[in-house]
């Protein structure tokens, strides 16, 4: 699993996603509007993914997290990746 999301603007979105019971939403940095959620059976499969940050003045970034980055969250860890580019920057996701 890959997670990076950096530039758009200054502030960071406080709105947090909704989750599911053992789902962990990651925080966006630069954020205007965007969201990322690994989901508990994403976590407990222990499996690389690819995430998709949800549309955020019109575009979508995608996250990927390694396997090592998914065992980490699930044992409680803090993990970040920076987001694909798209409308010219990127993002950086933290889980934790």
């Amino acid at each position: 699993m890959s997670v990076v999301f950096s530039g758009c603007y200054d502030d960071d979105d406080p709105a947090a996603p909704n989750t599911n019971p053992g789902d962990v939403a990651g925080q966006v940095s630069s954020n205007h509007g965007h969201t990322v959620i690994i989901t508990a059976a994403q976590i407990a499969a222990e499996n690389a993914v690819t995430l998709t940050l949800t549309s955020g003045n019109g575009h979508t970034h995608s996250v990927a997290l390694t396997e090592a980055q998914v065992i980490s969250i699930a044992a409680g860890g803090t993990e970040s990746a920076t987001s694909s580019s798209s409308s010219g920057h990127t993002h950086l996701a933290t889980f934790n």
